[in-house]
């Protein structure tokens, strides 16, 4: 019923200007649709409509969608082109043990961004997109839905404490979170739970990505699906022209069902939508290799 993870949406008074980080980084060109920008990436997109900056500044752990992260192999040449368009590192890259180096970032509007670099793969200047995650205090009940809508596996991991560089990431003290990854279209969704720290306003949510749209042969029965596992309805979003049906999903985030039919004349075809089926393998043979290094 869902065909893919079609773009992630946001608003800025200056909908060009809020993507032109992600078209540097990705090697690739703004698209303009009306009052609507876009950017693609090789597996995957991302939309600025014409509408107010975020609010604040969201706490990295509050609760809602909380970030997209973008992926490249140089860490050097990535960072140097999200500083240009005015992106701010929260801190140094840093290696958590998976080969990955990962650091979050804010856009000139405060938006969170995940940057992971990955030194495993051969050498490419452009960028693409890793996964788009979400913070919840429930996390059986928002991973078995989406599990269910997307049709595809949840894969629970390693509950995450006492770990300095991942405090020195997320520039948190005492972090201390359970992570779930839905894997299976051309982009990872990732879940958090975080039990520590605290927030100072424990109804704080997120606020600088409006939704999260799916791709759908048939939008209005996706719409009906997701009501049937726990959605609640909410008010339908433009997107080139087309009215799509949108949900609030069990909590609280937007989800817009998109057409296939009504896109393809819209934007760019995604060049290499399972580019992320490449990099998971290379990513596991480096650790592997590592591993046999360690036992010499």
């Amino acid at each position: 019923m869902i065909t893919s993870i079609h773009h992630v949406g946001l608003q800025s008074p200056s909908p060009h200007a809020a993507l032109a980080m992600y078209a540097e980084f990705f090697g690739t060109a703004i698209q303009s649709k009306n009052d609507e920008a876009w950017v693609s990436s090789a597996n995957g997109r991302i939309r600025a409509s014409n509408g107010s900056a975020p609010p604040r500044t969201a706490s990295v752990h509050a609760t809602g969608l909380a970030h997209v992260c973008i992926q490249a192999q140089d860490k050097a040449v990535a960072r140097e082109r999200l500083e240009r368009n005015g992106v701010v590192l929260l801190a140094e890259p840093l290696p958590l043990g998976t080969g990955f180096h990962y650091s979050y970032a804010r856009d000139q509007e405060g938006r969170l961004i995940e940057m992971e670099n990955a030194p495993f793969l051969q050498s490419d200047p452009n960028g693409w997109f890793g996964h788009v995650a979400f913070v919840t205090q429930d996390l059986p009940r928002l991973t078995r839905f989406y599990a269910a809508l997307l049709g595809c596996q949840a894969s629970q991991g390693q509950r995450v404490a006492n770990n300095h560089n991942v405090d020195r990431v997320a520039q948190l003290q005492g972090v201390d979170l359970e992570p779930v990854w839905i894997s299976g279209l051309n982009l990872t969704l990732e879940f958090w739970r975080y039990y520590a720290p605290l927030l100072d306003d424990p109804n704080e949510r997120q606020c600088g990505y409006t939704y999260l749209a799916l791709e759908a042969e048939k939008p209005s029965e996706a719409k009906s699906f997701a009501l049937e596992l726990g959605a609640t309805d909410a008010p339908p979003e433009s997107v080139l022209s087309h009215t799509c049906p949108s949900v609030r999903d069990p909590d609280g985030n937007r989800l817009v069902f998109v057409s296939t039919r009504a896109v393809e004349t819209g934007v760019e075809p995604l060049q290499d939508a399972r580019l992320i089926d490449h990099v998971l393998p290379a990513r596991a043979a480096y650790m592997a290799e590592k591993q046999r290094g360690k036992g010499l």
